[in-house]
């Protein structure tokens, strides 16, 4: 629930700066880069992670979410990058931004039910783990700087 209050605050928000001052989704697609690339870096120089079996009830989970940094960062990436140049109707695109924390949700119950076996298989291969990941959000950066080169330079 948290992390779709924060992708709904934040796709409203983003939709109306888009719609209002245009100029500004460049630079948003700039940020969410480099966030990306931060993350990457972040992995690379990380060794294993220990993981804690955290505890805590819906109130502190839903309160957690809505300061998450991270997961407002990750909405305003993936909004302003792949789900407003669609150019779609508000609904559409809203319906389509409802994708994060679904997604979200499907990654965290995968995690939890599959947490013993990802955690000896993390803790074991964590560095060579957060090498793919890491390389994967390089080559995803990478394509994403390639489609504002050809969106905002090439195409004028």
């Amino acid at each position: 629930l948290g992390i779709a209050i924060v992708d709904s605050v934040v796709f409203f928000l983003i939709y109306y700066l888009n719609r209002f001052l245009p100029a500004l989704n460049p630079i948003l697609q700039v940020l969410g880069i480099a966030y990306m690339i931060y993350i990457a870096i972040s992995l690379l120089r990380k060794g294993t992670v220990s993981l804690s079996n955290g505890s805590g009830d819906f109130k502190t989970g839903l309160l957690m979410q809505l300061m998450n940094m991270k997961m407002m960062l990750l909405c305003v990436s993936a909004i302003s990058t792949y789900i407003l140049p669609m150019q779609l109707s508000l609904f559409e695109e809203y319906i389509i931004s409802l994708i994060i924390p679904i997604n979200c949700f499907l990654c965290g119950l995968v995690w939890a039910l599959c947490g013993a076996a990802m955690k000896n298989v993390y803790s074991k291969h964590g560095k060579a783990l957060n090498i793919v990941f890491s390389t994967s959000l390089f080559i995803l950066a990478l394509k994403n700087i390639w489609d504002l080169i050809q969106n905002y330079i090439i195409k004028g």
